[in-house]
């Protein structure tokens, strides 16, 4: 008896050991898909878990992505017969029948973490015009064999006949609006790299993730247990995750990305930009000039680089030169009011050098020493500050 009972357990922690890790990796993946799709989103939509989709996305506008998460241990959930499979098509098909989801307005993807496909998935996903789909439906019948009904397991045949019984017009929508998504490296690793592209850090973007999973796991746990649908709000993930990245974030400098120009280029600018023209005017010589196109193009490139690195908000670049702008109207006035007999060449250059001489943060981060020079010339290329206290009008003289 004691050996009886000795074997259903073992069997028992069999059945429970094939299932059970399967079944979490699913689950675990929804909330993994969850993270992705909210770096994603824009910041006015909502991405959803479980609630019209196993991941859901939703505009203002009512535009929806539907993603069903496939995930095994062993097998393939996306080969030509899989009861999975077809249990995700019969499922959209339903949903579309009800109106629930409106074929014209929703993108139908598949996100599978197997990098093989079964032939009638990538047949789907790839077919993007009326005929090209018409096609893909009837080759997906062939590989089926869908004429002969008594070779189908009982568990698929009404999985198949639901999807095929869908209205010729919503059938085509359908399968024209599907795509099949694999990750790229990896669930995790493709999240790493859009970390560091949007704002964060690269050496602590694994443990922006891990609050990031945390943060969405919990927050999605309160609104179920609360009996609320797990929607979340993009501004709101957006908001959480900044905010951490802030408070995690030991950087006190921006380290610069730019390399010096080539002679070409510095010779380039020398003959056409506005701002050499405005040193030209309270005649500095040309190694000023020289520099002044350096940090110039030296500033241009970081600021490109530290936007799209996410370093630095867009925002931001919009108060720096507000700052600086200050700065110039202030040294101006002290020029004016302490050097008011000198020649206005010279007035012009000592406004310059002390606006050049100043070196501001961005963000509460030290910049380069050329990034707040180039950033003075950039605002002087604009013709927004100058050097010369009638700039405007000689600017206008240089161009008759």
């Amino acid at each position: 008896m004691a050996e009886l009972s000795k074997q259903k357990r073992q069997e028992k922690q069999v059945r429970k050991s094939s299932s059970a890790p399967g079944q979490f990796l699913g689950y675990s993946l929804q909330v993994t898909r969850l993270l992705d799709r909210l770096l994603d989103a824009e910041n006015d939509w909502v991405v959803s878990l479980e609630f019209f989709e196993d991941v859901g996305v939703e505009s203002p506008e009512g535009m929806k992505i539907a993603e069903q998460d496939k995930s095994s241990l062993s097998g393939n959930p996306t080969a030509d017969r899989s009861v999975s499979l077809w249990k995700t098509f019969s499922n959209w098909t339903d949903a579309i029948k009800c109106g629930d989801l409106d074929v014209n307005l929703t993108v139908f993807e598949l996100y599978s973490t197997c990098q093989t496909h079964g032939e009638i998935v990538d047949i789907f996903s790839s077919a993007t015009t009326e005929s090209s789909v018409k096609k893909a439906i009837e080759d997906a019948k062939v590989k089926l064999n869908w004429g002969r009904v008594e070779q189908f397991p009982k568990d698929l045949f009404p999985l198949l006949s639901n999807f095929f019984s869908l209205e010729e017009t919503k059938l085509l929508k359908l399968i024209e609006n599907f795509h099949v998504l694999t990750p790229k490296i990896s669930p995790y690793d493709d999240i790493k790299i859009k970390l560091a592209k949007l704002f964060c850090p690269d050496e602590i973007v694994d443990q922006v993730m891990e609050h990031a999973l945390g943060w969405i796991k919990i927050r999605v746990d309160n609104l179920i247990s609360s009996k609320k649908n797990a929607i979340i709000k993009k501004s709101e993930f957006r908001a959480e995750i900044i905010s951490f990245i802030r408070a995690i974030d030991t950087r006190t400098i921006l380290h610069s990305f730019a390399h010096k120009p080539q002679i070409d280029e510095i010779n380039y600018e020398l003959a056409i930009r506005t701002y050499v023209k405005q040193l030209d005017i309270v005649n500095f010589n040309d190694t000023i000039k020289m520099q002044a196109v350096i940090d110039y193009l030296l500033a241009a490139t970081d600021r490109t680089e530290w936007s799209l690195k996410g370093y630095v908000n867009a925002t931001s670049f919009i108060d720096y030169e507000d700052d600086l702008k200050r700065i110039w109207l202030n040294e101006k006035m002290i020029n004016d009011i302490d050097n008011a007999s000198l020649d206005e060449s010279v007035k012009g250059q000592l406004l310059c050098l002390n606006c050049l001489k100043k070196h501001e943060k961005i963000q509460g981060l030290e910049v380069p020493l050329h990034f707040t020079a180039g950033s003075f010339h950039a605002l002087a290329d604009s013709q927004l500050i100058g050097w010369h206290s009638d700039f405007e009008n000689e600017l206008s003289k240089d161009l008759k």
